[in-house]
């Protein structure tokens, strides 16, 4: 079938900016936290100008939502879409405004899902894979396109998954890792996204099939993946320690050093120097304290210290001046507000930061291009249908 006039459109923009990324800029691929915004000015939530000190509710969202997924499009408002909420599964998605905090309705999604992933395109449109709609895992992928407001199918994945990755490459395609398939079971294929042709193709296999794993784009042309969660030969799931690498030219994944801890649901951010900063997560079914430090040159692990507080399931978000921000996660009995920083200066520990007014798992935190911090929804527990309409603003 073809495609409208205004879907050529968009991919005709998103062709003209590879270009103009490869010509105009010596950067390196997009940050997989979604960083890389420009410089707000530092204007603050509610007006501009201001702004909260540090933690504080600058608004609520249209409907409570936790598993959601929050991606800053490039005027500076933030797409949330998706998630678990009290009616179960959602199809609903909104626009937040962070200068006015205040929520619009943008449009349903073709179908509900969580467990989700979204990512923006270089042409400011956001393409959203997989996940699940609370029966069954989704192969299914669609766009959200700001021009037009509105969603519309994209080509279908190879592989029904949630739980997966969707990482940013140089090349502007986006590679989709891991997942839970509709048996229950990890996924092992992987798959690359071509905006232009609006198709997915595999990708090679992982050495280790996983869900509830972390990818960290490096700038050498690869890809870490690290920890995550596999069924074991009784059928019970194991944590895992192994790692591996994705090469981008040779389409293959191979074994890297393991990790100190084996975990899943931890977060993994680049930092300077070619190095992945691990933190928390679940490790032996109880949230995790323990950090440490991937460095891409000698391709090995190294402790990092302790956290303040052992989470998981928390956000983690790197700030413009080098600073890893964490907040939230659960402990296992229930959500956190507390907030920890680390610096790689000063020895690289972690410190105690002001609390988040509402404790909170399963959230999004978005790096607005003022620089501070943008965190929305969650859940209080992990019980079916509590989820968290407030919104709250961290300014470093």
């Amino acid at each position: 079938m073809a495609k409208p006039g205004w879907f050529r459109a968009r991919v005709l923009l998103f062709v003209a900016g590879v270009g103009c990324a490869a010509a105009c800029s010596s950067a390196g691929p997009p940050d997989p936290g979604g960083g890389g915004a420009k410089d707000g000015g530092g204007e603050g939530a509610g007006g501009r100008g201001g702004g909260l000190p540090r933690g504080g509710s600058v608004g609520i969202l249209a409907i409570a939502r936790k598993g959601h997924t929050g991606t800053l499009l490039p005027d500076g408002r933030i797409l949330i879409a998706g998630g678990t909420g009290t009616d179960g599964v959602l199809a609903t998605t909104e626009i937040y405004d962070p200068e006015t905090g205040q929520a619009h309705p943008a449009g349903d999604l073709a179908e509900p899902r969580v467990d989700h992933q979204a990512t923006l395109l270089l042409d400011g449109s956001v393409l959203i894979t997989g996940g699940s709609n609370g029966t069954e895992s989704l192969a299914t992928a669609e766009i959200y396109d700001p021009a037009y407001r509105l969603f519309v199918r994209a080509g279908s994945m190879t592989s029904p998954r949630r739980g997966h990755t969707a990482t940013v490459l140089e090349d502007a395609t986006i590679l989709i890792v891991g997942g839970r398939g509709n048996a229950g079971r990890a996924v092992a294929q992987a798959e690359v996204y071509d905006p232009g042709e609006d198709a997915f193709a595999p990708a090679g296999d992982l050495v280790f099939a996983r869900w509830g794993h972390q990818a960290t784009s490096l700038r050498r042309g690869s890809v870490l993946i690290t920890g995550g969660q596999q069924e074991g030969t009784s059928g019970d799931v194991a944590d895992l320690a192994d790692s591996e690498l994705y090469s981008v030219p040779e389409r293959a994944f191979r074994r890297t050093a393991p990790m100190g801890i084996a975990r899943a649901f931890h977060r993994a951010t680049r930092l300077t120097g070619e190095r992945v900063l691990i933190t928390g997560g679940m490790a032996a079914g109880a949230p995790s304290g323990g950090a440490e430090i991937f460095d891409s040159t000698t391709q090995a692990f190294a402790a990092a210290g302790d956290l303040v507080v052992p989470r998981a399931l928390h956000a983690a978000t790197l700030l413009r001046d080098g600073t890893l921000l964490l907040t939230g996660g659960h402990t296992g009995a229930g959500a956190l507000a507390s907030v920890e920083r680390w610096r790689a200066d000063g020895g690289g520990g972690f410190a105690p930061a002001a609390d988040l007014g509402t404790g909170r798992a399963g959230h999004t935190a978005t790096l607005l291009p003022d620089g501070r911090v943008l965190i929305a929804g969650g859940g209080a527990t992990l019980a079916e249908g509590d989820a968290l309409a407030s919104v709250e603003i961290y300014r470093h």
